[in-house]
């Protein structure tokens, strides 16, 4: 994962690069309601703990990793994640979540 999160805030500065897309690889897309939610305790989920979860996912030892699942399984992961970390409390944002895996 390179970079911040496009508009996160207004006053980022970006840095542009090319990468190649590669056989294998996965991108994925959100929305801030993906890491904009909180738990009873009124604790946000926030960015650094979303970057955890798919780090330690796509870095698993033993498991299955992204790369052995659907995009459907990936964005299920993930959602299910969110869930919990709400502890049945509502979203207060829109989540969108994108996942291709390039052939």
């Amino acid at each position: 994962m390179k970079g911040r999160l496009l508009g996160a805030d207004e006053k980022s500065v970006y840095e542009t690069s090319i990468e190649d897309i590669e056989s294998g690889d996965i991108l994925m897309f959100f929305t801030d309601g993906l890491y904009e939610v909180f738990n009873q305790k009124e604790e946000e989920f926030g960015t650094n703990q979303l970057y955890d979860f798919l780090l330690k996912t796509i870095q698993k030892d033993q498991g299955e990793t992204f790369f052995d699942m659907t995009t459907e399984d990936i964005n299920n992961m993930i959602l299910k994640k969110i869930q919990n970390y709400q502890e049945g409390t509502e979203a207060t944002d829109d989540i969108t979540l994108i996942t291709i895996k390039i052939k």
